[in-house]
């Protein structure tokens, strides 16, 4: 599992910039005239991503299947099955066209800057190569191979790509879109995820002296401790087990805020004080919500597909061929 870390790392500090980014945080509408695409005909024939790397600063013109490439890389271990990683091509695919379209008005879902907590992540052959080392010529020629056997396949919800969301582990059971985000989605909803309790990283645990969480609780979530109150009061979860809202000093708080404030890996904890320290013990990595990557790659090891891989955690949401997908042919 440290790959895992390592990738949604990499995904934080090397994501990508697609051209329009400010808009995504507009209310997009679908016959707005500030939304163009993102995407061009290249003269060698092909559709073409134009990328802003922000090491650098370099804007760069891609190949859609070397974005995904890049993509898939950045976001998934190679050590993953090949249903997996097809899994995941395909929704960087979707989120690629929903983000070109900035489709906001079908689902209510915010577009994807919002949905995966960062823009999608993208590594350029040079960095691929330089992480994979000797084995770069091997997961290159994998990868290329397992993104062309996906080609043009995206998740379609009334015509429209869906939000796609994904993340590294549940706790046991995927999270609602309208837990997170305040917006019921028919696609997002809870799956058992059962194998993510085996995960190396399932576990983990973040703990603060007394002066420092009082910081976090002044400084983050405008709570001023009383020593008259309790700092730890009643927490409710959801159905999927995520902490919806907790007690802090008397102050309800949002479970997603606190999981963000103080620095934890989900937002399914439990909160408590011994030993003179506040302690968090988290389980899952992520907000939860769409595709667990570890219960994707462990679905495959048990001979599902990436179709079932998609239709599990995506339910209700259409698997399509782009030049079948205005009428809705599933594949």
């Amino acid at each position: 599992m440290t790959s895992i870390k390592k990738g949604i790392t990499t995904g934080f500090l090397s994501f990508l910039l697609l051209l329009l980014l400010p808009f995504l945080s507009l209310a997009c509408r679908k016959d707005s005239a500030e939304i163009r695409e993102m995407t061009h005909p290249s003269p060698k024939g092909g559709a073409t991503v134009a990328v802003l790397l922000p090491d650098t600063g370099q804007r760069v013109i891609l190949s859609e299947s070397e974005y995904i490439c890049g993509a898939v890389a950045c976001e998934m271990p190679l050590t993953y099955e090949d249903e997996a990683l097809k899994a995941q091509a395909v929704i960087a695919l979707t989120l690629l066209r929903r983000q070109q379209i900035c489709v906001s008005a079908s689902d209510g879902i915010p577009p994807l800057s919002s949905v995966s907590e960062s823009p999608q992540g993208y590594l350029t052959a040079a960095q691929r190569k330089a992480q994979w080392g000797a084995a770069f010529p091997q997961n290159e020629a994998r990868l290329q191979k397992l993104v062309a056997s996906t080609a043009g396949e995206t998740l379609v919800y009334d015509g429209q790509p869906i939000a796609a969301a994904y993340h590294a582990i549940s706790c046991g059971t995927t999270e609602a879109a309208s837990v997170v985000w305040g917006t019921d989605c028919p696609y997002l909803l809870p799956a058992d995820s059962p194998n993510d309790t085996s995960a190396e990283e399932y576990r983990s645990s973040v703990s603060f002296s007394p002066d420092e969480f009082g910081a976090v609780c002044k400084e983050k979530l405008n709570i001023l401790p009383d020593d008259a109150k309790a700092p730890i009061g009643a927490c409710t979860r959801s159905a999927s087990g995520y902490v919806t809202r907790c007690e802090i000093y008397g102050v309800p708080v949002n479970g997603q805020k606190i999981r963000n404030v103080f620095g934890l890996r989900s937002a399914c904890f439990t909160l408590k004080y011994a030993d003179g320290r506040f302690l968090f013990s988290v389980r899952g990595w992520g907000h939860g919500v769409g595709m667990s990557q570890y219960g994707a790659n462990e679905m495959a090891k048990q001979g599902a597909d990436y179709r079932e891989i998609l239709t599990h955690y995506y339910p209700g949401a259409r698997l399509v061929k782009e030049e079948s997908s205005a009428s809705g042919i599933p594949l």
